[in-house]
């Protein structure tokens, strides 16, 4: 590393980012070529997820976590030293000139890196003069002209790097048309949402930057055959492909992905077949235009979601599973419609808005004032147009597809996990396919000659509440069996179900007999014979349904899919 001249000093009052003259680069090709080597040397920096936050945290405790909500000033205020990260959170992570940023990268990268950047529009040297600190010149007397980049490089947790354009809720700028995203929720949440099983082939379709690219290069780093899976992505968008070869090449990964420019699936070759697809598409509801590429399709409302749904599963094999993100008017159940036959798909609603919250949701999105005369008369045109055509409200969530296999049965079950969590979906998105396709073929005469495990995650919760009468205490209001892991299901169940569940065991008692010693061990309890009528009978085809209801949640497990599920039972 080179050291910063000691005349060099940098004031903690500097402008707002980005810094003066910002425009996004003109020419990647520059970022592709020297991504590795910068990758490098910035890890070596330690300019990693762990190692920002330990660096800006004790400088200021807390600032990491401000930055990452937004608060950029807080990193401001934090980098004023003389170190490495300092140069880089101010220059990179922020986009604060700094006259450092040079000697760091002829150092750390190699001589041509920073003349290659500024070329390309990727480093930006504010015009002489045009740029002070502490009210001096902006150079020092060393000359040095302060920098900074005008992409952004955010690590991820695994520890690579993710380059795009820079981050319109980060500094102060209106993305343009043709801006890429970065690692953002979205595409963290539908990493999150996606298996990890092993797999031979992934396609993504709508790379973008290729974040879900890198993060499922690093998941699978070999399959269970021992080679790494086949990787391809796909864009429209050539500034999007160029990101994703860079972050690729950070990574050591640019000659083990396969880039393809055009729309949505028309690069997929016809025939080609995939065990796992994942889309983050421009799925936004509004009018039919474009005016970000990154989030808007050009179809009108939902038809960019409902295509992918009708879609993808032509370029599944058999047995796989495509994870989608999507948005949809009205109830999540208006997906099953879309999902062809021969599939079965799980529709995990994740939150619910009106119109009215949507569209100021997504013009915030752009960067844009809400008050400014453009902001107002471009939510009265998305309004107007939710109204003509009966749009009230629209639901947001991932879209798990199944192709299913000759001896899989079609089913769509969509519903609402509005609850928080912090577990990943992905471990569940097989497990749920398993644990529906036997509840959907099981009889109530096998259910009740079947054994059971109940998830090591569950707990049983009885609440009560002060008695209405004059007399107080507390009086039972219900029964709860709910997921402390996964995505947290719960299901108010009956107390008598509760103790059955109790005795289950996958190497006791069938079902079917736990409820006979609950009769029995009932009626010796209050002095009666035990119910041999109709009465056991409706109770036997009561229990047997509400345990596959908890089933189809993992709340209870079928003996033979133990193995199969993520759950491990007792």
């Amino acid at each position: 590393m080179v050291a910063p001249s000691e005349h060099t000093h940098i004031s903690s009052t500097s402008s707002p980012c980005p810094g003066p003259g910002y425009q996004p680069p003109h020419d990647l090709g520059p970022l592709v070529t020297h991504a590795r080597v910068l990758s490098e040397a910035l890890i070596a920096e330690g300019y990693s997820t762990a190692g920002l936050a330990d660096f800006l945290d004790s400088r200021i405790p807390g600032a990491y976590s401000a930055v990452m909500a937004g608060n950029p000033g807080v990193a401001i205020a934090a980098c004023d030293g003389e170190s490495a990260l300092d140069i880089l959170v101010r220059s990179l992570l922020l986009h604060v000139p700094d006259p450092r940023l040079r000697g760091w990268m002829d150092g750390n990268c190699g001589p041509h890196v920073y003349e290659d950047l500024l070329h390309g529009g990727l480093i930006i040297e504010p015009s002489q003069g045009a740029w002070s600190w502490d009210g001096a010149n902006s150079s020092s007397d060393q000359g040095a002209v302060p920098s900074y980049c005008a992409f952004d490089a955010r690590p991820l947790a695994e520890g690579p790097l993710v380059f795009s354009d820079v981050d319109a809720s980060f500094v102060a700028h209106v993305p343009g048309s043709d801006h890429v995203l970065g690692i953002g929720a979205a595409s963290l949440s539908l990493a999150q949402a996606v298996p990890d099983s092993s797999v031979s082939s992934i396609l993504d379709v709508g790379t973008g930057g290729g974040i879900q690219l890198l993060v499922q290069a690093v998941r699978h780093a070999a399959s269970a055959d021992g080679k790494p899976p086949r990787l391809v992505g796909t864009d429209i968008h050539p500034r999007a492909l160029d990101f994703a070869r860079a972050t690729l090449a950070a990574a050591g990964l640019d000659e083990d992905v396969d880039l393809r420019q055009g729309s949505w699936l028309e690069p997929v070759a016809a025939g080609e077949r995939f065990e796992r697809i994942i889309a983050n598409p421009p799925f936004v509801v509004g009018l039919p235009e474009v005016g970000h590429v990154y989030r808007d399709s050009g179809m009108n409302l939902d038809q960019a979601t409902e295509m992918l749904v009708r879609t993808v599963p032509e370029f599944l094999e058999l047995g796989g599973i495509a994870v989608l993100m999507g948005a949809w008017v009205g109830d999540a159940a208006r997906v099953s419609a879309w999902v062809p036959e021969g599939c079965s798909a799980w529709v995990i609603e994740r939150d619910h808005v009106s119109a009215a919250e949507y569209v100021a949701t997504w013009t915030a999105d752009e960067g844009v004032d809400p008050r400014s005369p453009e902001a107002i008369e471009r939510t009265r045109r998305w309004l107007k147009h939710f109204k003509d055509h009966d749009v009230a409200s629209i639901g947001f969530g991932y879209i798990a597809v199944r192709r299913n296999g000759p001896d899989q049965q079609d089913y769509v079950v969509a519903e609402r996990i509005s609850q928080p969590h912090t577990d990943p979906i992905g471990v569940e998105v097989e497990g749920f396919f398993a644990l529906n396709d036997w509840a959907l073929n099981v009889s109530e005469e096998e259910v009740l000659a079947s054994r059971f495990a109940v998830s090591p995650a569950a707990a049983l919760d009885v609440v009560s509440q002060v008695a209405p009468d004059a007399q107080g205490g507390f009086e039972h209001t219900v029964t709860r069996l709910s997921r402390l892991d996964g995505v947290l299901f719960s299901h108010d169940i009956d107390p008598a179900l509760a103790t059955i569940i109790a005795g289950l065991r996958p190497d006791g008692l069938c079902l079917g007999e736990v409820i006979d010693l609950y009769v029995l061990s009932t009626a010796l309890q209050s002095g009666e014979q035990p119910a041999l009528g109709e009465d056991e009978q409706q109770f036997r085809r009561f229990v047997a349904g509400s345990i596959v209801e908890l089933v189809r949640h993992g709340l209870v497990i079928p003996e033979q899919l133990v193995a199969d599920t993520t759950h491990g039972c007792r």
